[in-house]
């Protein structure tokens, strides 16, 4: 089941949500005005299997960075994953994770975020945050989403200098997102005025991927979205719709990256 704060909207990037919503709870909240500079949502995930079946849980993340409360499988700081991520639901459990806006980590954080690309920083000092205490914290909950709070009060008090760039990588991301017709790089430099070259090393530093990278996953995503909605019975139209070429090329990189074809998820989730 998921419960997400209106302003939120439902969460995106669940493969087969239909029968994932089945497993476990979502719970995605707001963060308050002080920690919105840096960060998008927080999330809760949590599940009470019992004695059934291990449930292995695929996601396409989005290129964003997650600071992640998970006593089950690791905590840290994790960066954009750039493949399908699976997690394996067993027993009982709770996750929780705060999701920064793409872009904009880099001026509290101050590194490259291609060095945390698929990895996970367990020394988060520069964040003035204690991962033991606050893993400890999350475990002593009874409410495991009144640790967004603490969460949320620890970041509100970060504090980093005026970064335009950071700005302007956070808002080419969501301009990408918020486009469909934006399929190509060379496009994306038009519009910001930046060439091929200057928006592969802002992409690098400030998001930890490349441009194309983050253009062709919120294609993906879309795709599994609407998929998951059932409004798209034509697989043609919709590689269309996604900027494809053809169908061939939209099921080879569909394929590629879910480990399935598109009609495969079409009828798991029907």
């Amino acid at each position: 089941m998921e419960k997400s704060d209106p302003q939120l909207g439902p969460a995106r990037g669940l493969i087969a949500k239909r029968l994932s919503m089945a497993e476990f709870d979502l719970t995605r909240i707001v963060p308050s005005d002080g920690a919105a500079r840096w960060i998008e949502n927080y999330w809760v995930i949590e599940w009470d299997r019992g004695e059934k079946p291990v449930y292995r849980q695929e996601n396409l993340p989005h290129p964003s960075a997650h600071f992640v409360l998970d006593p089950q499988a690791g905590s840290g700081l994790f960066g954009v994953q750039t493949h399908r991520f699976f997690y394996e639901l067993v027993g009982k459990g709770r996750v929780i994770g705060a999701k920064f806006h793409p872009g904009l980590l880099f001026p509290v954080w101050q590194r490259s975020l291609s060095e945390l690309t698929d990895q996970c920083e367990t020394d988060l000092a520069a964040l003035g945050l204690d991962l033991k205490e606050l893993q400890a914290r999350f475990i002593a909950l009874d409410d495991p989403a009144d640790m967004a709070e603490i969460l949320d009060r620890h970041i509100a008090a970060l504090s980093a200098p005026d970064d335009p760039k950071a700005v302007q990588a956070h808002d080419l991301v969501h301009m990408i997102e918020g486009d469909q017709n934006l399929s190509r790089v060379s496009t994306l430099a038009e519009r910001s005025g930046l060439n091929a070259r200057q928006l592969q090393r802002l992409f690098a530093q400030y998001v930890g991927v490349s441009s194309k990278w983050v253009i062709d996953r919120y294609r993906m995503i879309e795709a599994v979205e609407a998929i998951n909605r059932g409004e798209e019975r034509s697989l043609t139209a919709l590689a269309h719709r996604l900027g494809y070429f053809d169908q061939a090329h939209f099921s080879k990189a569909f394929s590629s990256l879910i480990g399935r074809t598109p009609q495969q998820l079409l009828a798991q989730s029907a």
